[in-house]
């Protein structure tokens, strides 16, 4: 190492050098703690990755850039402030990191990028400035003891995998500069029991909330237009969700798995339910609005606690209804046009039918199931 030297364990780097060029101290075990002189303008690639015994690091006020994998894998280190002068964290900056407790980011980052401080198991809280534009994904993946994180005002998408597996997230403040919610960013956040999203949101992707099962309510953004696939899938506590009038769709799976949700609003601006939209849930009643103009082969699927339903869309109902074996009420609407016959399982006991409506439905139903029809006044 020409440029750079190490005396007993401290990094020494010459006055005047203007950038931390790769390797640097890269994989020097025996660094402990390092001076940047305030001449360095950039941290390189990689140029202290590996170093496990570095606990302490200053780093000056003429730095802008950290670059990637800059800190990645350096286990000791428990403090890092990132100064004023830095507009970009790197890709991997400080990646498993797993010995930080706290980092400070300077209020002119612009740029937080990919994987940046995923692995770092010690965080328990971030402050992201109003001044990061960009968040790359999976910034924060796999930080299981952060419990706060406050998103900054300029964020306008939170990219995928961005809070993956963070088990003790709790508290989480997002702006209402954000409109995007990429897929699975809080996946797994098994410590969530409540978020506030703003209505400034009007994507929240597939596999968001997966596995989120300390999750019991939320209300959805009112410029949502669509529940996508799987995105509270297993979030087996979630028993309240208010659904926006602005939807008008429920993907595949959405809410598989909620099993403490016993009642769902599903409102009239919906107009489509795909196959297995309502999908192993703890519905015990359910009623889909005449607004609805396609229900989706196996879209009520596994509700095994749901003993009412009312269909009120004037539409052909196809094979829409599977192991639902507590359904005992079925409430047609006054213009569904044709019934297929395997939509019922045998455990129907009533179906109910608008006045003078007995004739048109029984010539749309199997004749096995005309003797439970019962005509509502």
């Amino acid at each position: 190492m020409a440029q750079y030297e190490i005396k007993n364990g401290v990094g020494i780097i010459p006055e005047g050098t203007t950038e931390i060029e790769n390797p640097g101290f890269k994989g020097c075990t025996e660094l402990t703690s390092v001076v940047i002189p305030d001449s360095v303008k950039s941290i390189d690639v990689g140029v202290f990755e590996g170093c496990t015994g570095l606990k302490s690091v200053v780093i000056p006020d003429s730095v802008t850039k950290i670059g990637w994998s800059a800190f990645s894998g350096c286990t000791g280190l428990v403090n890092v402030v990132i100064p004023d002068s830095v507009t970009t964290i790197g890709q991997s900056a400080f990646l498993n990191c797993s010995g930080l407790t706290n980092v400070v980011i300077g209020k002119s980052v612009t740029e937080i990028e990919w994987l940046a401080f995923s692995g770092c198991t010690g965080l328990t809280s971030i402050v992201i400035p109003n001044s990061v534009e960009e968040m790359g994904f999976a910034a924060f993946e796999g930080c299981t003891a952060l419990k706060s994180v406050v998103i900054g005002n300029s964020i306008t998408e939170i990219e995928h995998h961005t809070f993956h597996q963070c088990t003790a997230l709790s508290d989480i403040t997002i702006p209402d500069s954000v409109t995007t919610i990429g897929y699975n960013a809080f996946e797994d956040c098994t410590s969530l029991t409540t978020i506030n999203l703003p209505n400034s949101v009007t994507e929240i992707d597939n596999f968001v909330f997966v596995g989120c099962t300390s999750l019991t309510s939320i209300v959805l953004p009112e410029s949502l237009s669509k529940i996508n696939r799987c995105v509270f899938d297993k979030c087996s506590s979630l028993s309240n969700v208010v659904i926006p009038n602005s939807v008008t769709a429920i993907r595949e799976n959405a809410f598989s798995g909620c099993t403490a949700l016993k009642t769902i609003s599903i409102p009239s601006s919906v107009t489509e339910l795909e196959g297995r939209a309502i999908c192993d849930m703890g519905l015990t009643e359910l009623i889909i609005p005449e607004t609805v103009k396609k229900i989706g082969y196996g879209a009520i699927i596994n509700c095994k606690e749901l003993k009412s339903l009312t269909l009120l869309c004037p539409i052909t109902i196809q094979e829409i209804l599977w192991n639902c074996p507590s359904l005992e009420t079925i409430s047609l609407g006054a213009g569904i046009k044709k019934i297929n016959e395997k939509i019922f399982d045998d455990s129907v006991k009533v179906i109910n039918v608008p006045a003078k409506k007995t004739e048109y439905y029984k010539k749309r139903l199997p004749e096995k199931y005309h003797a439970l029809i019962v005509e509502q006044s």
